[in-house]
């Protein structure tokens, strides 16, 4: 069995600095989190994810998955309830797009980060909407 660990839980210390440490302890694999403060894909430029590639690769660790979950970045706050608005089941279609959009970047992130697999959240039922 080989075990992962999310940079989720590194929030208060860089992307790089996370994988480093997640490498150091032990871990074969690490799942990147896609959103503030590590890489929110909106704005990510192509030097950052050359360079967590580059520590990725130092590190000999592998990416198991890129987290598109939450987007806190989206709100530029710190925390947002609920937080993995805007979902995909978002009733409102402007917002809604935006997530697929998202959730398109983080593939290529994934793709460019060696990742077989992102996680995404769908969505929860808004009341006074339906499923359709």
């Amino acid at each position: 069995m080989k075990l992962s660990f999310s940079t989720n839980a590194f929030t208060r210390h860089s992307v790089f600095h996370a994988v480093e440490r997640i490498a150091a302890i032990g871990f074969e694999a690490v799942e990147i989190l896609a959103d503030v403060p590590h890489c929110y894909a909106v704005g990510l430029d192509a030097r950052e994810i050359a360079r967590l590639r580059g520590v990725i690769d130092r590190c000999s660790i592998r990416v198991a998955n890129v987290n598109a979950n939450t987007a806190v970045g989206y709100y530029g706050r710190e925390f947002w309830e609920p937080l993995f608005e805007p979902s995909l089941a978002h009733p409102d279609v402007e917002l809604r797009t935006w997530r697929v959009a998202y959730t398109k970047r983080c593939i290529d992130l994934a793709h460019e980060l060696g990742s077989p697999s992102i996680s995404v959240t769908s969505g929860r039922m808004v009341p006074g909407f339906t499923p359709d």
